[in-house]
């Protein structure tokens, strides 16, 4: 059995807590900095994207890599669609006056950034064109290519 105890959280000085077996690790949420409890085994939940743990607080999700030759353990976030910054996509085809008023609101909030996170989207469409619906568009934009994930970076915001 695997042991983590004495593991690094990326690169930091303190290592991470881990259960007496070294089965589980506790690391600070990476979005909120609640604690989370994470299992290393790779049959239990917990250990892989497919199988992530989330944030009790944020519901933020996470799977976790241990590195034992480096001695260090990589925390992944696990992306959602109601995480990290979005841009324009594909031109969208509207088949709705009310999409086409919702598109505009996305767009032009689009061309001022370049970019914005999902809940600033969900925000702008709920405030000026679909009270109350702003989420279900969004998704809608998400899943039809109107709108694209950007890349870490790309536009001067490198968060994870």
């Amino acid at each position: 059995m695997t042991t983590v105890t004495g593991l690094n959280l990326w690169s930091a000085s303190e290592p991470v807590p881990a259960d007496a077996h070294g089965n589980n690790v506790a690391f600070s949420c990476l979005n909120c900095g609640a604690p989370v409890l994470a299992t290393l085994m790779p049959h239990q939940r917990g250990s892989s994207e497919d199988k992530p743990t989330e944030c009790r607080v944020c519901a933020a999700a996470f799977w976790v890599e241990p590195q034992l030759s480096e001695k260090r353990l990589l925390v992944h976030r696990v992306m959602t669609l109601d995480s990290g910054r979005y841009v324009a996509g594909l031109t969208p085809k509207h088949t709705a006056e009310q999409n086409s008023a919702s598109w505009s609101v996305l767009s032009a909030l689009l061309s001022a950034y370049g970019s914005a996170e999902y809940n600033e989207l969900v925000a702008a469409v709920r405030q000026h064109a679909h009270p109350g619906g702003g989420k279900g568009f969004v998704d809608y934009c998400i899943r039809n290519n109107w709108l694209r994930r950007a890349q870490p970076g790309s536009d001067g915001v490198g968060k994870l």
